[in-house]
């Protein structure tokens, strides 16, 4: 690898060359080819983090399932039917999964429970947190529709 003072004196050198020598040695096309090439990387680098960052949270969700009293291989790993009790009509009856063993099951069951009949989420705010509890206001095609979930699950 060059020496820190090579590469300081090599840098101006090829931008001058640049420069100097300016887009001219390059047709539009190649150039456009170029920055195409160049968004897609950016592109490319950017869904990999983001799905890095999501497999790690699921990952960390079935750890914290392992952790929880009665959990065994096989009701670690399995489904839970979204099945909320409540209305959602209002925050004393949001919606709420008492079967969810994580937040971020629960808030799966919510995306799962409201595509299963078709309602269409527009926005979601977060109205408040309460202990362990989160109460979200979602605005459907259905309305605005209020979802509970719980942050310490205690199974």
């Amino acid at each position: 690898m060059p020496s820190r003072s090579l590469r300081e004196k090599a840098a101006p050198v090829q931008c001058s060359r640049i420069i100097q020598d300016g887009p001219s040695n390059f047709e539009s096309d190649e150039v456009g080819k170029m920055v195409g090439i160049a968004v897609k990387m950016i592109e490319i680098y950017t869904l990999t983090e983001e799905r890095t960052h999501a497999y790690v949270g699921i990952l960390g969700d079935y750890a914290l399932r392992f952790l929880q009293s009665k959990a065994k291989i096989t009701n670690v790993f399995a489904e839970n039917n979204a099945k909320p009790i409540g209305d959602g009509k209002a925050k004393e009856t949001a919606y709420h999964f008492p079967s969810s063993r994580s937040a971020l099951e629960a808030i799966g069951l919510w995306y799962k429970y409201a595509e299963k009949r078709k309602i269409q989420i527009f926005a979601r705010t977060l109205h408040s947190i309460e202990g362990s509890e989160v109460f979200d206001l979602y605005l459907t095609s259905a309305g605005s529709l209020w979802v509970k979930t719980d942050h310490n699950p205690s199974q």
